[in-house]
Parts: C-alpha cells; sequence; structure tokens
C-alpha cells in the first residue's frame, strides 16, 4: 500500500490474457498514504501464450484507490491494433482498437480484399480471418491478402479464350480455302460441341480428364 509515481521515462509491462485479463496494478490506501497515483511513462503489451487479443478487448491495467493523475503513452500492438487508454478517477482501462487494412493495401488485388476485411468486421463466420490477420506485420498481411488472389480462375479464362481464337482460326482458314468461284465444296467436320467446351473452359465446370472437342477436314 501507498502511493506511487510512475516517472514519465518508466517503462510498464503488460501481459494480456483471455476473457480481458491483464497485468494489474493496484495501489491501495496504507496509514498516511491515501493510494494515489501519479503515472506517465511508456506501457507495452504482450499477449500472454495461447491468447488471442481482439478487436473490442478491455483490459484493466491499473487501479488507485486515492484517484490518479497522468497518462501513458503505448505502441501498436501490430500493423492492425492499437492499444487506447481510457481513464477515470480511480482506474486506468486499455481498450483494443482495430485500424483499417486498406491503407495496407499496395495492389488492386490487396486493396480489394483490404476492404471486404473492412467492411465485414464482427460477422462470426470470418471471425478466424480477423483472429490470425489482426496481430500480423504490414508485410505479412500484404503476402496473405496477395495469396488469396483467384489465379486458377484466371488461368482457366485464358485458356478458354487460346482455345475460341485457335478455333475461330481453324474455320477462317478452311472457309479462305474454298473454290468460291466453282460452289462451295468439301466440309467442314465438328465434333462435339466446341462452343460449349470453350465456355466450361472459362468456368470450373471443366473436369481434368474429360474430353473436350475436335474438328477437322473430312476425308
Amino acid at each position: 500500500g501507498g502511493n506511487v509515481v510512475i516517472a514519465s521515462g518508466s517503462t510498464f509491462a503488460v501481459d494480456l490474457g483471455p476473457s480481458g485479463t491483464s497485468d494489474r496494478l493496484a495501489i491501495v490506501a496504507n496509514g498516511a498514504s491515501t493510494g494515489a497515483a501519479t503515472i506517465g511513462g511508456r506501457v507495452i503489451f504482450s499477449p500472454a501464450a495461447g491468447t488471442t487479443v481482439r478487436a473490442n478487448d478491455l483490459y484493466t491495467i491499473l487501479t488507485a484507490a486515492g484517484g490518479l493523475s497522468g497518462t501513458f503513452s503505448t505502441s501498436a500492438l501490430s500493423a492492425i491494433l492499437t492499444p487506447q487508454f481510457v481513464y477515470s478517477a480511480n482506474t486506468v482501462q486499455a481498450r483494443i482498437v482495430a485500424g483499417s487494412y486498406f491503407p495496407l493495401g499496395l495492389t488492386p488485388v490487396q486493396r480489394s480484399y483490404a476492404a471486404l476485411l473492412d467492411r465485414n468486421r464482427g460477422g462470426t463466420i470470418v471471425a478466424p480471418l480477423y483472429d490470425f490477420l489482426d496481430l500480423q506485420t504490414a508485410g505479412t498481411i500484404q503476402a496473405t491478402l496477395e495469396s488469396w488472389a483467384p489465379r486458377t480462375e484466371t488461368l482457366k479464362a485464358a485458356i478458354g479464350t487460346t482455345a475460341m481464337d485457335n478455333m475461330s482460326r481453324f474455320f477462317r482458314s478452311r472457309l479462305a480455302g474454298m473454290d468460291i468461284a466453282n460452289g462451295f465444296g468439301g466440309q467442314v467436320a465438328t465434333l462435339g460441341n466446341p462452343l460449349q467446351a470453350v465456355s466450361r473452359m472459362s468456368s470450373s465446370q471443366l473436369q481434368p480428364g474429360a474430353p473436350v472437342m475436335g474438328y477437322g477436314e473430312d476425308s
């Protein structure tokens, strides 16, 4: 018990536990001392082993029976989460505040997913995404968002476009070779449904190993 002074050059280390639990400095009266606190310096927050810190978590880190004066400073927990102090007459609390993902996006892909994360915070289905990403560095967040790009779908679309171009080129070449002056001759045989096959190439309907199509001149 007694009065406490935390000087401006001091560092106050606080471990954060589950369900709003944390280290706490409790200052109580003792004899002639009222249990007052004069605070300053910097608070360093660290999640305890196995603890996931989430946006809007609230921790009580100091109580002073005789009142308190002064303020603390701190730094961000990650690229997204930052503690903000809440002061009352006898208590100092720290609320975890989430920043925006969008400013971290360096590419169109990253910015698109960052905007989705900003809009959907609080949804229970996507909560595990925030549990992981909220505590990461900017570099890790950017790499993760970039990895979500639908590159497989882009490849399928490119294959479908190439197939359509090849088919069009074949028909143009075959028609150009026909003897128009003496009447159209010869035949173009189409096996299967090439237009449907090309459509499937640019979607997820095409199954590996499935027959696609064929075309060529009749003998």
